[in-house]
């Protein structure tokens, strides 16, 4: 009898644990979510910069390719 007693406490604080790591993960999630929002803006700002941005193509050239024989 004192065996399932010790049991069911077992139970109990798995179960207890289980729901503080829960409970840490929608924390975590929030915050993330809040950090997402708050960055949100300055993405959008970078990709619009990027937009107006005039690209170049540039060539470059392997300088050792001629002399890799030597």
């Amino acid at each position: 009898m004192k065996r399932v007693v010790g049991d069911e406490r077992i139970t109990e604080n798995y179960k207890l644990r289980k729901r503080a790591i829960v409970s840490e993960i929608f924390q975590l999630a929030e915050k993330i979510i809040q950090y997402l929002s708050e960055v949100e803006g300055e993405v959008e700002e970078l990709l619009a910069e990027q937009e107006d941005a005039i690209v170049i193509p540039i060539q470059i050239s392997n300088q050792f390719s001629s002399t890799k024989g030597r």
